[in-house]
């Protein structure tokens, strides 16, 4: 997990890492919200495509194809 700070103290994003690829939930904190983006495997996908990814329930051909573009 790589966390990244505003002025040396307050984390301003978090980003998951495999073998030097994003995966997993990369958070971005705006003021009081938060804003999380999805990776398999480097590429942006779907909270329920990551689920699905992850659990290895479904197609994962499929999904990753689906996703592969983005």
């Amino acid at each position: 997990m790589e966390h990244r700070y505003r002025d040396g103290k307050t984390v301003v994003q978090e980003i998951s890492w495999v073998n030097g690829v994003k995966q997993g939930p990369c958070v971005t904190y705006i003021g009081s919200t938060n804003k999380i983006e999805w990776y398999w495997q480097g590429k942006p996908v779907s909270k329920a495509a990551y689920d699905l990814l992850m659990g290895g329930q479904g197609p994962k051909k499929t999904i990753w194809n689906n996703t592969s573009d983005s």
